[in-house]
């Protein structure tokens, strides 16, 4: 991550909220997985070490787009649960009640926003993140 670029950006233009793009981390763990459930997923690919989330955050940025991880996540779900059951059809049922009875710490999506004292917990993100609100819902 280009640390000075976003603090470049926030010396032009102070205080506009930043959005990071493509910041999936693409956890390995996911890769093999779905890759032990039939998946043929290249290995070895790599995104965004979660680590630079929180140092992003203090420079402004407010959005983290994290979709590849989530897709991810919901892949390896999806494979585990037809192989396990090769009689189903229907995988509503079970994600609907396995999601909600899932801790949010143990979903990779999440679970870094959860804990206190991490990013959600930060007074400046908070008051970043009405100001993204707002700048979307002003259009």
């Amino acid at each position: 991550m280009h640390f000075d670029r976003i603090r470049a950006i926030q010396a032009a233009i102070p205080g506009v909220p930043l959005v990071m793009h493509g910041s999936s981390s693409v956890p390995q763990d996911e890769v093999a997985r779905i890759n032990a459930a039939g998946g043929k997923l290249k290995e070895g690919a790599k995104g965004v070490d979660p680590e630079q989330y929180l140092p992003a955050s203090k420079l402004g940025v407010c959005k983290v787009n994290i979709d590849t991880d989530g897709r991810l996540v919901w892949t390896r779900v999806h494979r585990e649960f037809f192989r396990d059951s090769p009689a189903e059809f229907d995988f509503a049922p079970w994600a609907s009640s396995s999601w909600r009875n899932t801790p949010s710490s143990s979903n990779p999506a999440t679970s870094i926003w959860d804990p206190p004292g991490t990013l959600m917990q930060s007074e400046r993100i908070r008051k970043r993140r009405l100001a993204c609100k707002s700048t979307a819902t002003s259009h």
